[in-house]
């Protein structure tokens, strides 16, 4: 065999009639090559922005079921603060359930808190004073819409589900009588919307407006009275004029008092 000498990293090698050429090249010199042939690595792609949230601020109603208390009607006004990526609701919320065994007709009141990213909207209830349930009912929907709300909920062992679209102002709007107050003491309302007492106390009570001649001040521009209600039996009366009117229970006298205000 006979060498022949090359640059470096070269040997030509010739035994008898053949011809045999090896290319040897250094380590570095190879995997340069071999790395010739790949395609560089590509940084991964920037994620695309989270969609905008869903614009759902206003007055929902729908249904509601209620493992618990049976069917009921549910109605939620907020309002919604957005930033790019989020929204912020705030607002209030009534569900009215007619036939709750063994109360009869049972009201619950609150305040909302929650958030809206994307098309998941997340809405707390959160109860306030006369409350039935007495605690927080949590309502999750992955697929929201701007024309509907399916979602369920769990509340101190309740469970069940809610069904809501965009809707009107609620005709009627409900007070609880408990012992010995009214809840919300105060409400605003339009004329021609209906307010409903529903009394959720162990005692009986009244709905009487102010009279002008007895020590309940101010007085009521419009006289209204009620039968005696036990408990689960309500009342209720259509504010037909602008106004304030003031209430008590006559049972229990004037510091048991409420307030409707009709624009």
């Amino acid at each position: 065999m006979m060498k022949i000498g090359l640059p470096m990293g070269f040997v030509l090698a010739v035994a008898g009639a053949g011809l045999m050429v090896a290319l040897l090249g250094s380590p570095g010199h190879a995997q340069s090559k071999l790395g010739d042939d790949d395609s560089e690595s590509v940084p991964d792609a920037k994620k695309p922005p989270p969609p905008p949230p869903l614009q759902i601020a206003g007055t929902w109603d729908g249904t509601i079921q209620d493992s618990v208390k049976g069917p009921g009607t549910i109605n939620l006004t907020f309002t919604e603060k957005n930033s790019k990526t989020k929204g912020t609701l705030k607002g209030t919320w009534m569900v009215n359930f007619p036939n709750t065994a063994p109360f009869g007709e049972v009201n619950d009141f609150g305040t909302i808190t929650g958030s809206v990213v994307g098309n998941a909207v997340a809405i707390t209830l959160v109860p306030a004073k006369g409350d039935d349930i007495g605690c927080k009912n949590i309502i999750h929907s992955t697929e929201a819409t701007v024309e509907a709300i399916s979602a369920s909920f769990v509340a101190c062992g309740h469970t069940g589900t809610i069904a809501i679209e965009p809707g009107p102002e609620p005709t009627t709007v409900f007070v609880n009588v408990g012992d010995d107050f009214f809840y919300p003491a105060r409400v605003t309302i339009r004329v021609g919307q209906t307010v409903r007492w529903t009394n959720n106390g162990r005692e009986s009570h009244t709905i009487d407006a102010n009279p002008s001649h007895e020590k309940c001040k101010p007085s009521s521009p419009e006289a209204f009275d009620s039968e005696m209600l036990g408990t689960g039996a309500s009342y209720e009366r259509t504010f037909e004029n602008a106004g304030t009117f003031p209430y008590h229970c006559e049972i229990h006298g004037c510091p048991m008092k409420g307030t409707i205000t009709v624009n």
